[in-house]
């Protein structure tokens, strides 16, 4: 027979807990906002050296900007364009795992996710080997950054088409005479356009704050704003980098708002309604419609 715990006993432990709870849910954002915090007051100060903070100026923002800022240009093109052609790389490629139910839907969803197995300098060093007439351009940057990125453009798609039938959906299609095209773009996509545009604002983030691929590929004419913010801490020059580091986050800000936005009107969906029946998905699609393509 079990023992019911002593009211007293039980009353000491929750009292215990209450004042514990706090400490034990903020220490970790505590511990991740401390240094961000300090961050922004030392790029807002006179000076910063051995002897602490001293005086209030907005030089080291105006400093870093000019430093930064072709690299925040750049990098913001960099990650639009990672953005727009993982997203376009996802969708499909998606959409081929979860409608063929066999060994090649697979082996493409692994060797999606070899990118993050592999170390980004491993990725560098294999793109230089491979590709040596790109080094010191902009187009081996993209490259690296859309093969780092894609598993995380691909696995909110996955997750959503995983909700439908896909595989009776693709069938239902095929029957009725679209082509793969047709059923990529009139029934899957409809269905999965806020998972791809949350896997696409998670590319951009990825892309924008990526460092570790491009120390190794970046050049002189093409400096990612994450190669900039390593070489500002590395002249030891900490006003300089806590200036780089606001801009950087300044800039990244946008990009992190429209994705807590989209995984925020996603969740609510999800939590809001049932597992949609593939005819009620098929039926609403323009495959169906009149002057729909058949």
């Amino acid at each position: 027979m079990a023992r019911t715990p002593h009211p007293i006993r039980k009353g000491i432990v929750l009292s215990a807990w209450a004042l514990i709870e706090p400490i034990v849910v903020w220490s970790a954002p505590l511990l991740l906002v401390a240094p961000l915090v300090f961050l922004f007051v030392g790029a807002f100060t006179r000076s910063w050296d051995s002897r602490g903070l001293a005086g209030f100026s907005i030089s080291g923002i105006v400093e870093s900007f000019e430093i930064v800022r072709e690299s925040i240009v750049f990098s913001w093109a960099l990650a639009l364009a990672t953005a727009v052609i993982t997203t376009a790389i996802a969708v499909p490629l998606a959409y081929a795992c979860k409608s063929r139910d066999n060994r090649l839907g697979r082996l493409l969803t692994e060797m999606a996710v070899l990118p993050v197995v592999l170390p980004p300098l491993l990725l560098a060093m294999g793109l230089m080997l491979a590709y040596p007439v790109l080094q010191a351009g902009w187009i081996i940057l993209l490259i690296a950054h859309v093969a780092q990125t894609l598993p995380f453009a691909m696995w909110p798609i996955v997750a959503a088409l995983s909700v439908l039938d896909v595989a009776t959906l693709d069938t239902a299609g095929r029957t009725l005479g679209a082509s793969p095209l047709q059923r990529l773009m009139l029934v899957v996509l409809p269905n999965v356009w806020r998972s791809a545009a949350t896997g696409a604002a998670t590319s951009f983030v990825l892309s924008f704050s990526e460092t570790g691929s491009s120390l190794f590929l970046g050049s002189a004419h093409y400096r990612p704003i994450g190669v900039v913010l390593v070489d500002t801490f590395l002249n030891l020059d900490q006003r300089l980098a806590a200036g780089a580091t606001v801009l950087f986050t300044v800039c990244l800000l946008p990009a992190l708002l429209l994705l807590e936005l989209l995984l925020g009107f996603g969740g609510k969906r999800a939590t809001s309604r049932t597992r949609p029946e593939p005819a009620a998905l098929l039926t609403q699609s323009p495959i169906l419609e009149p002057g729909g393509s058949r």
